[in-house]
């Protein structure tokens, strides 16, 4: 009787740590798989960016060069038909700066916990 009762026993242990290697094996295939998909939408994502930076740059050179010629023809264009009367009267323009937009939103200071005298 205990040959038969060892013998299941074993038949069933064996029959759990084959199952329990099977689904080890599956999650990790699925766990590899999770992160190679993960990898792929980074690096996607990294290639759009470069190429939404690459556009960026060309828009901005592409403004740049407008800003050029446009400031070109209008000071051409100002020499030629004002007088140099009316030049010496007007005072010489500055650059407007942009400031840089904020990051942080400020936080108003802390108070300090008030403290009882005994």
């Amino acid at each position: 009787m205990e040959f038969i009762h060892k013998k299941k026993a074993e038949v069933q242990r064996t029959k759990m740590l084959s199952d329990q290697a099977v689904a080890r094996r599956e999650r990790t295939k699925e766990k590899r798989n999770r992160r190679e998909q993960r990898i792929l939408q980074k690096r996607s994502e990294l290639v759009g960016k470069q190429e939404d930076d690459d556009t960026n740059v060309a828009v901005q050179q592409a403004l740049e060069q407008q800003a050029a010629t446009q400031q070109k023809q209008t000071s051409s264009t100002n020499k030629t038909a004002a007088a140099p009367a009316a030049n010496k009267d007007k005072k010489p323009k500055q650059p407007t700066v942009q400031a840089p937009a904020p990051t942080q939103q400020q936080q108003p200071a802390q108070q300090k916990p008030v403290q009882k005298k005994k």
